[in-house]
């Protein structure tokens, strides 16, 4: 299993999943599956639950969007092209299975970010044979409940606030949930459907960073809650969490840099200018 979210945000929708599938091994491969149809259309899935029907239903209904009529696209028909498909792989392949517990060890769910330039931007969540449109945000898989705590009621956002929260949100499950685990992924359809994608090393410096925030900020709440600590000891550590947090924004911002200059130095190595 696994945990993926989605958010309709003021530039688009972010999707995030992490990268750990568990099952007789347990390996780290992509849940988001972007793909951009031509000038009118873009479509992302995100997986959650059973990596092989799960991938086949994204696949399978990558081909039904392709195979309407340009003319003719729509998000309704993209949206009833993901049910059926959906809708078909549970009928002819889960639920025939012959126990329950086979059944729901094969079960997957989808959020699909659709684009359609006259439609716009859509989110749709697709579980067992429904789907629906999400209006704000919406989560799923094994962690899909504390998710949804995690996250609660955020105000408006753009993108980039939201693959922050999706990041502390990833962070938690990743550290409390064994079935959660190895990076975090993001991916952006923007209004205009083009798809965009987080680098690897965004992830891991936010994990590494959003934890080391949790734990000031716990630190923060026992003094908080502590009625015996007199005012001194309580300022001092104010001081120390204001200073501990300034020292996490600063490394923050330093390694995400450092990451980054690496990241173009390994790009121009690999150009094929590099050898003049």
């Amino acid at each position: 299993m696994t945990i993926a979210a989605g958010f309709v945000v003021q530039d688009g929708i972010v999707l995030c999943a992490d990268t750990k599938y568990s099952g007789s091994m347990k390996v780290d491969r992509t849940k988001l599956f972007p793909t951009r149809f031509d000038s009118s259309l873009s479509v992302v899935f995100a997986l959650a639950g059973h990596e092989g029907y799960g991938k086949m239903a994204a696949e399978d209904c990558n081909d039904a969007i392709a195979a309407i009529d340009p003319s003719a696209r729509s998000a309704i028909r993209v949206k009833r092209a993901i049910r059926g498909v959906v809708s078909g792989i549970n009928r002819n392949y889960i639920d025939v299975m012959p126990t329950p517990s086979d059944r729901e060890d094969a079960r997957f769910n989808l959020l699909a970010a659709v684009w359609h330039e006259i439609d716009g931007l859509h989110l749709f969540k697709v579980l067992r044979t429904s789907i629906v449109e999400v209006a704000s945000h919406e989560c799923i898989g094994i962690g899909d409940y504390l998710a949804g705590y995690l996250i609660g009621h955020p105000p408006p956002m753009d993108a980039r606030m939201a693959i922050i929260l999706a990041t502390h949100m990833l962070s938690a499950l990743k550290s409390y949930d064994a079935n959660c685990g190895g990076y975090s992924q993001f991916i952006t359809l923007r209004p205009d459907g083009t798809i965009t994608q987080s680098k690897w090393y965004d992830s891991k410096v936010g994990d590494d960073h959003v934890f080391a925030y949790e734990q000031e900020v716990r630190r923060l709440l026992f003094a908080v809650s502590d009625p015996s600590m007199n005012d001194g000891p309580f300022n001092d550590t104010v001081d120390s969490f204001v200073s501990k947090i300034r020292d996490i924004r600063d490394s923050w911002r330093s390694e995400a840099l450092k990451y980054e200059l690496f990241s173009q130095f390994m790009n121009t190595q690999r150009s094929p200018d590099s050898s003049k």
